[in-house]
């Protein structure tokens, strides 16, 4: 129904595990991570539609702040993590990266070329890199290239195949490093992957200016709590410990009662969706849901 539901194929996800068509939902699905005593959005629509959030600790600072109409049902990469789970993936190689990634609504500046040589400094090849669409840029795509790295692309946001093309980048890696905290950072996490944070390189030069104050809050507070996640030693169990609770594994629930909860067999909540999908559509511009900018190259 609202504008960002689908993104990432975060509402397709779930209602592929509800054995549904993808339809519109009566609600607000929450599209990536974010941090509760510091994202205040989410209460701008108090109480007037459903939000499913990722995780418990969300859904309590929610209510806290007044905020209702909030339940905490999962994220969806646990769902399709369930779903995929018996599917044969390559085995796993080489390290995979993460640049700080731009957006409609700022713009990131990464110093790629120093980020390569951090890596190839510290990880074992094969070396990949996800670039979000927004980044797939020919100068960009280039600088990886002359460094014989292969250059991945997960989609556009609207795409229905995202989350299954970045689950499958991150499974077939051992390592996955990051310039900045976010949803990937903890689905690797959930993986049991390597995972490393690069903020700077060892002559203390910037590797990416995030201009995110939320995110860039919660950084200094998580490297404060976990400075290994700095050189890649936080042990699996914790990294583990962190994701499950981050996207919310204690919330993930059962088909039929996840069916029920997003109104997926409800007809008057489903097609009262329909309508209001069309309505912001026209009222906020379709190019809102589907991601669409210039070409991806």
């Amino acid at each position: 129904m609202i504008s960002d539901n689908c993104w990432y194929s975060h509402r397709k996800v779930l209602c592929d595990y509800c054995g549904v068509k993808d339809t519109p939902v009566f609600g607000l699905i929450q599209h990536g991570w974010i941090n509760p005593y510091l994202h205040k959005e989410i209460y701008q629509s108090k109480n007037l539609i459903n939000f499913f959030c990722w995780n418990k600790e969300l859904e309590e600072v929610s209510k806290n702040n007044g905020f209702k109409k909030i339940k905490a049902i999962g994220a969806p990469f646990i769902y399709l993590s369930e779903m995929v789970k018996k599917k044969n993936f390559n085995l796993p190689k080489g390290t995979l990266v993460f640049p700080s990634h731009s957006n409609f609504e700022d713009f990131q500046l990464v110093n790629h070329k120093c980020l390569i040589d951090e890596v190839e400094k510290k990880f074992e090849p094969p070396f990949k890199v996800n670039l979000y669409y927004t980044d797939y840029k020919k100068k960009i795509i280039n600088i990886y290239n002359r460094k014989n790295w292969e250059v991945l692309c997960s989609g556009a946001r609207n795409q229905n195949n995202f989350l299954n093309n970045l689950y499958q980048s991150i499974i077939e890696s051992n390592n996955c490093v990051y310039t900045e905290i976010s949803s990937s950072l903890f689905y690797a996490m959930f993986l049991n992957k390597n995972v490393q944070l690069i903020k700077k390189t060892n002559s203390e030069e910037d590797i990416s200016l995030v201009d995110r104050d939320n995110q860039n809050t919660f950084e200094v507070s998580f490297i404060k709590d976990f400075p290994e996640i700095l050189n890649g030693k936080m042990e699996k169990s914790l990294q583990k410990k962190i994701a499950d609770k981050e996207l919310g594994l204690d919330c993930v629930m059962q088909s039929n009662e996840l069916k029920k909860i997003l109104g997926l067999s409800d007809f008057l909540k489903t097609n009262l969706a329909i309508i209001l999908s069309k309505y912001f559509d026209f009222r906020y511009n379709k190019a809102l849901r589907t991601g669409k900018t210039e070409d991806l190259i």
